[in-house]
């Protein structure tokens, strides 16, 4: 017979694991699908070998495999393809529980687990139909493996465990890397020779189930060394990693509430890291692997972010999960005064809620409805008419909802390294990519153009309006939809500028 308080802490895991599910379901078709997911539908629908390669995208494969296959099951509806992120969202909140009861105990374990279901960073991921939910269950799963193996070295199931793990990290997301790189360091910090030989030995292993993709590496770095879109970080973009422990749409908050995620997330921190310093002569290996590994990948990454285009929050996930371990053990532990670990998870649960509400809620800028616009277009437009949208950030989208609408975008006036819109992947989804809106245009008596709002100011629009007669603009939040019709005769001529 199961005691008692075993059976309690088993129905309260019960309970957080279903909290978690409820938070990840909460209109999950209700936000319509962005670029980055209809991007991610689109490619592994329309995979063939000619995409498959380097030259097509900058993630490793693995994600749109599962996702094929995924489709293949459930369908492509927005719940469709986004359950896929909720079930491993879902399943990392049980592997937090277990790698924290390892750690510091189920108290620990609970605090932690709860933290990490209503945290809006992980429940924003767990509805995308992205990467990075995946990637940090691989993680977790590999540091999980690894605490494992350190108490028991000569257990050699751990070991495989953590190959097998971080190798499938590395086929999920390249910029796992960062921390697994920390994960492997963190041995050799604590002196634990013995175990440092047997994370070489896996991580040999790692690399060898990684060397089928590995040639590839070098040309994926060069595709995005030449002019990719993520900027280099800077002081103040280190500082507002912190925010996103708290929040996920730090970038659009007013300035009060913006103040206080920036106090929650500063006063977690350093609450965490006060009490490491406070204990520093009983800090043993277990604290130190939290603080590590929830600090150290951000920092690499900060580094070589110097060099390279790659700093990006949303892969920071792994660490931030971590964090909210080691946070939640500063919530639990005896020494905490109440009053102070009261605070704390007051205003952690203030803003998670905020931090939710505002996920939920949110359909502008990048995710406005263009479910309805997609439709608006099937319904109007003709034979002879020209769909043409401002760059490709609107077109995939309205794809994913209307196959059959004409694709035609503008080329990014940028380098060749940061163009992810592959001619290969372009002709396997029939779109086509145009130097100008001229060429676009030419020979159509009536031309519908799709652009963010805001960009009135955009060269292809103030044409546009010189050449032809604006009849209308139809406003789905932040998208505009304008029609045009009756063209200047010597639009008909116009040739792109150089």
């Amino acid at each position: 017979m199961i005691p008692r308080h075993r059976r309690a802490w088993r129905v309260l895991l019960v309970l957080i694991l279903l909290l978690a599910a409820a938070l990840r379901v909460v209109n999950l078709g209700g936000r319509a699908i962005g670029y980055d997911e209809a991007y991610s539908v689109l490619y592994a629908q329309s995979w063939q070998p000619e995409i498959g390669g380097p030259v097509t995208d900058v993630h490793p494969p693995l994600y749109y495999g599962v996702l094929r296959v995924w489709m293949w099951l459930v369908g492509q509806s927005p719940e469709g393809v986004r359950t896929c992120s909720v079930l491993t969202g879902i399943l990392t909140v049980a592997v937090v529980y277990r790698l924290a009861a390892d750690l510091f105990g189920r108290r620990a374990a609970r605090a932690a687990a709860l933290l990490v279901a209503i945290a809006p960073f992980h429940v924003e991921y767990s509805q995308e139909a992205r990467m990075y939910a995946l990637m940090a269950l691989w993680l977790l799963l590999a540091t999980w493996c690894l605490v494992r193996g350190w108490r028991d070295p000569r257990a050699w199931r751990w070991w495989v465990g953590f190959a097998v793990f971080a190798a499938l990290s590395m086929y999920t997301q390249q910029l796992a890397a960062f921390y697994l790189v920390a994960l492997a360091l963190f041995p050799m910090a604590a002196r634990r020779w013995d175990v440092c030989g047997r994370v070489i030995a896996a991580g040999l292993a790692a690399l060898a189930l990684y060397l089928p993709w590995l040639a590839n590496l070098a040309g994926q770095i060069g595709y995005i060394s030449g002019a990719y879109w993520v900027p280099k970080p800077d002081l103040f973009q280190a500082f507002r990693t912190l925010f996103v422990l708290t929040m996920p749409f730090v970038n659009v908050l007013s300035l009060p509430v913006f103040a206080v995620a920036v106090a929650v997330a500063l006063l977690a921190v350093l609450s965490v890291l006060l009490r490491a310093y406070r204990a520093r002569a009983a800090l043993d290996w277990r604290a130190g692997m939290v603080l590590w590994l929830a600090f150290a990948p951000p920092a690499l990454m900060f580094v070589v972010g110097q060099f390279l285009p790659i700093y990006l929050q949303r892969a920071m996930l792994a660490s931030a999960l971590v964090f909210y371990v080691a946070l939640a053990c500063l919530l639990v532990e005896r020494g905490v005064p109440p009053r102070l670990a009261g605070a704390l998870a007051a205003l952690w649960l203030a803003t998670a809620g905020f931090g939710l509400a505002l996920h939920y809620t949110w359909d502008t800028i990048p995710w406005p409805p263009f479910d309805r616009a997609a439709a608006y277009l099937t319904q109007s437009y003709g034979p002879g008419d020209a769909i043409v949208h401002s760059d490709r950030m609107t077109l995939l989208p309205m794809l994913y909802y209307e196959r059959a609408l004409p694709g035609m975008f503008i080329a990014d006036p940028v380098a060749p390294g940061s163009e992810v819109l592959a001619l290969e992947m372009q002709r396997a989804l029939g779109i086509q990519e145009t130097p100008c809106v001229q060429a676009a245009v030419r020979g159509a008596a009536r031309v519908w153009f799709v652009i963010y709002h805001g960009r009135e100011a955009s060269p292809s629009l103030t044409w546009l309006r010189d050449n032809f007669a604006q009849s209308d603009v139809m406003a789905f939040n932040d998208l505009d939809v304008y029609r045009f019709a009756g063209p200047d005769p010597a639009a008909q001529r116009s040739e792109c500028p150089p």
